[in-house]
């Protein structure tokens, strides 16, 4: 099982001579890793000081982190459901019923 709070703390030990807050690290560590949101709202709480962020863009900050744990591709994937439209730039289009006469 994936855990965050092994990848933070092995995070945290890296990067511990930058300045990079904790809200940062969390971010890393979670970043494309399919977390559930229980899982990230549980974490954040338990990790992340609550001094390195403001408490009026808490509901923000999880919600971005949210998006970042999807892994990559998949906010594609569920904005087009076909999956010919993703990997044709322009769409073929439909024949049309008129005839083209060609002047001889």
């Amino acid at each position: 099982m994936r855990s965050i709070e092994r990848r933070f703390n092995n995070l945290a030990k890296i990067k511990r001579n930058t300045n990079a807050g904790a809200c940062i690290i969390f971010t890393e560590a979670i970043f494309g890793q399919g977390f559930s949101k229980q899982t990230i709202h549980r974490y954040f709480h338990k990790l992340v000081p609550k001094g390195d962020y403001d408490r009026s863009e808490k509901r923000a900050i999880l919600a971005d982190l949210e998006k970042k744990t999807k892994p990559r591709g998949q906010q594609e994937i569920a904005q087009d459901s076909d999956p010919l439209k993703r990997f044709t730039p322009n769409p073929i289009p439909e024949p049309s019923s008129q005839k083209i006469v060609v002047p001889a």
